[in-house]
């Protein structure tokens, strides 16, 4: 049952008081799971497809002109796939090893997306043989101000005692989605 207060003061003599000040730190590392678990969710996705929308940033590569943003697969490296009994033509995705080493961490009050995998930051940023095909940084400007709202609301659901989460550490992507896509 959600609370209610009649003023501001309070609200703010609700949240300051007791156990709720020594559980404010919490309350605030289930908010940022929730928005971290949403990119994490929104990154995955796109594994094994090409971006089809443009996005606002300065990217440094030319993009090929169906996929918008990613060049497209070369043709060794469709052959490669196919020799080896993948699909053809799903950028980033054979075993799904790199989509799965996206993790979420959760520190203090700062969340961070990403993965330890050598390989994302050489698909990240492009080498001399694979150009750039960025996820978490496509991730971030398109989802990043969606990801915000939901830390704000989560935060505030806390706060007023409706949260939908026992704890940070429960948290499942498919809890946080619902409803966001």
């Amino acid at each position: 049952m959600m609370k209610k207060f009649k003023s501001l003061s309070d609200f703010t003599a609700h949240v300051s008081r007791g156990s709720n000040a020594l559980n404010l730190r919490r309350k605030e590392q289930i908010a940022l799971n929730v928005g971290a678990k949403f990119l994490q969710h929104k990154a995955k996705a796109q594994f094994g497809h090409y971006p089809n929308e443009m996005t606002h940033l300065d990217l440094p590569f030319n993009a090929a002109p169906h996929s918008g943003i990613w060049d497209e697969l070369a043709p060794s490296t469709k052959e490669d796939r196919v020799r080896k009994g993948f699909s053809e033509n799903e950028p980033l995705l054979r075993t799904g090893k790199l989509r799965d080493s996206i993790k979420v961490s959760v520190q203090g009050n700062r969340a961070v997306v990403g993965s330890d995998e050598d390989i994302m930051v050489w698909q990240e940023l492009g080498t001399e043989k694979i150009p750039p095909r960025p996820v978490l940084t496509l991730t971030a400007d398109r989802h990043g101000k969606d990801a915000v709202k939901l830390i704000a609301d989560a935060f505030v659901s806390e706060l007023m005692g409706v949260s939908r989460f026992a704890d940070a550490t429960t948290i499942d992507e498919k809890d946080i989605i619902r409803g966001n896509d």
